[in-house]
């Protein structure tokens, strides 16, 4: 993350060197990078949960959060606040903290654990 956060105009750079999309690209990046630890946690959890054969839960808090919260939250922070496009990038950041918090709740009640593999 901390690398992302620090060099995020020389990544951006990669890909062009217009400084329009330079300056847009670097704010992205900067921003998404706040999403790794989130991101990271739904990994983990969709995937230790998933793989005890308990795979609904996460299916559906994963389609709730980006249907519910991600897409409407990009849509309204882009069109009706001044942040336009990098409304896009904070929606995607608080989908996926929403998102593993709802996964850490439900793998601390633990009936996941009760699932076996059919």
């Amino acid at each position: 993350m901390s690398v992302l956060w620090i060099f995020s105009e020389e990544v951006a750079i990669l890909f062009s060197d217009s400084s329009e999309f330079v300056s847009h690209a670097s704010l992205w990046i900067v921003i998404l990078a706040l999403a790794t630890f989130p991101m990271s946690c739904v990994q983990i959890f969709t995937q230790g949960i998933s793989n005890t054969g308990a795979t609904l839960i996460p299916m559906v808090i994963t389609l709730v959060t980006f249907w519910i919260i991600e897409v409407p939250l990009g849509f309204g922070l882009s069109y009706f606040t001044t942040l336009d496009s990098v409304g896009v990038a904070w929606a995607i950041v608080i989908g996926n903290i929403a998102r593993s918090l709802l996964l850490y709740v439900y793998f601390l009640r633990g009936s996941w654990l009760k699932t076996g593999i059919i």
